[in-house]
């Protein structure tokens, strides 16, 4: 009997345990809320995530006249688990929004070419938004503006 109460008792502790445990794992945390620092959080409220790192007069391999800009996403932009890619959604006047993919270069930035139509103008903005692919959403927008 001693044996059989003991058992009882060693099960209802453990199966406490176990909830206790659980509990603690589905908790939420508050601060979560307030995070907003992150380029993939639609709450974004950071700095200008992206730089323009160059930008000329281009002639492409079929002779067309291209304004070209180079876009660099700094690595300390980027939260700690860095994606290999990260999509981008750029528009622009005279150009159909794009996506496109930004890899990840070897000094840790990411970074991509954008060619505009060259109509004789020497300045040019671009408007880039985070991608989310699985909501197909842009999210976080900054518009940069360059001169050739």
């Amino acid at each position: 009997m001693y044996f059989r109460s003991t058992l009882i008792v060693i099960k209802a502790s453990v199966l406490v345990s176990f909830f206790l445990l659980l509990s603690g794992c589905f908790k939420k945390f508050e601060e979560v809320n307030d995070l907003n620092t992150n380029i993939f959080d639609r709450e974004y409220t950071g700095e200008q995530w992206f730089e323009i790192a160059d930008a000329y007069f281009y002639l492409n391999f079929a002779g067309v006249s291209k304004a070209r800009a180079e876009i660099i996403i700094p690595e300390e932009n980027v939260p700690g688990l860095q994606p290999s890619n990260i999509a981008i959604y750029a528009t622009a006047d005279e150009m159909d929004p794009l996506i496109i993919d930004f890899p990840r270069l070897v000094n840790g930035d990411y970074g991509a070419i954008i060619d505009l139509p060259y109509d004789g103008l020497i300045s040019y903005c671009l408007s880039l938004s985070i991608y989310i692919t699985e909501t197909q959403d842009p999210i976080n927008t900054f518009e940069d503006c360059f001169s050739l």
